[in-house]
């Protein structure tokens, strides 16, 4: 079974209804480009229920341009408060696509930032002293790595030699636009168009590293993507953007690992920020902290709303699939919000997590002598 993407003419009243209703969720707006029926590939776990609200601001002009933002706070415990979206749109009915895709793009930057705020409260030993903010505005830790040892290597101007001073400063020296494409919200929101438009020709999504070929062709090609005009937020300008805005900051020599190993790391964490646990696993690499940030969603949901509350056994399902290294953190969190259901289930949790094992013929109560601490770089046989 495949996915069917909706027709012009359905994108069309759908995004204009939605306007004018001037609220939505994040997962209604994706629907315009992805559909209504489940996207074979994209496996959406049922416990990621809890919806990412949108307030729209929409204005139409008898002009050509097209302007579209999304407008938020960092503080993570208003992570449940609307996104604003302003969006100023042409009445020219031949810039349909451009509109859904910028309306799209800035829908998928709102599930974004809400993973970045929850990733930042739930799991900061993956992210130490970063907040929220950091995070989405950050560079992707694979590319970052690739970009800083191609700059160190080809001895660049000095713009690039520290790259995060460059990007919180908003651009020293007018620079910002060189590091743009860099962040990664923009390159996960750029993969999100073209994770979509995949769905779309193929009625399901890539799987397997190997079947990320047609993205990777679709990048490689400079004549397929060159822009048609100055709109953007298509496959085609997306795949352009990502070549013109990232492949052109590495070396032509290390230019094949951007497909072979940043590739695919970019493509399992947007499958993860759609709500696909298994995104990244799906890619062959460790899965990132998607049940402990829905968990912590849900516990904030909760607080505000007590009456839509889980029962336990939705609990105990949520709570079976989050990590040691998050659950305490959780936990802390169902603490803090006095969770009646999920406090007790967590607990008995995180005591389980942490209980520590017995060796074999030990009995209960008998210390294990620890084993000699060993010192890197000694030797100590003579």
């Amino acid at each position: 079974m495949s996915s069917r993407p909706l027709s012009p003419d359905e994108a069309t009243g759908r995004l204009h209804a939605l306007l004018s209703r001037g609220h939505a969720t994040a997962r209604e707006v994706l629907a315009l480009e992805y559909g209504d029926a489940p996207v074979p590939g994209l496996h959406v776990d049922p416990l990621f229920d809890v919806p990412t609200p949108l307030h729209f601001h929409a204005s139409f002009h008898e002009g050509d341009g097209i302007e579209c933002s999304h407008n938020k706070g960092w503080n993570p415990w208003d992570v449940l408060k609307p996104h604003r979206i302003e969006a100023r749109l042409s009445s020219d009915e031949s810039l349909l696509p451009y509109q859904i895709g910028h309306v799209s793009h800035e829908a998928f930057h709102a599930l974004h930032q809400e993973a970045c705020l929850l990733d930042a409260l739930v799991a900061p030993e993956r992210y130490p002293a970063q907040s929220g903010k950091d995070i989405f505005n950050g560079f992707h830790p694979s590319l970052e790595t690739l970009v800083r040892a191609g700059e160190t290597e080809q001895k660049t101007a000095a713009r690039y030699q520290d790259l995060d001073a460059l990007l919180h400063k908003g651009g020293a020296n007018g620079d910002y636009e060189n590091i743009y494409y860099l962040q990664e919200s923009e390159l996960l929101a750029r993969m999100n168009t073209l994770i979509a438009s995949q769905a779309g020709k193929e009625g399901r999504i890539p799987t397997s590293r190997a079947e990320l070929e047609p993205i990777a062709a679709l990048i490689r090609d400079e004549e397929a993507t060159r822009p048609r005009s100055g709109h953007t937020f298509t496959a085609r300008e997306a795949a352009w953007n990502l070549r013109e805005g990232v492949l052109d900051k590495i070396p032509e020599a290390r230019r094949e690992r951007f497909y072979r190993d940043v590739l695919p790391e970019l493509y399992g964490s947007t499958l993860e920020v759609l709500g696909d646990p298994q995104g990244r696993a799906k890619m062959g690499l460790e899965p990132g902290p998607v049940y402990a940030r829905n968990a912590a969603k849900r516990l904030l949901y909760e607080t505000a709303h007590p009456d839509q509350a889980w029962p336990a056994e939705k609990w105990s399902q949520m709570i079976a699939k989050l990590e040691p290294d998050t659950l305490k953190n959780v936990l802390w969190l169902a603490t803090r919000e006095k969770n009646p259901t999920a406090l007790p289930l967590l607990l008995e949790a995180h005591r389980q997590a942490w209980r520590p094992k017995m060796e074999p013929g030990q009995f209960a109560g008998q210390r294990v002598a620890p084993e000699p601490v060993r010192q890197a770089g000694v030797n100590r046989s003579r």
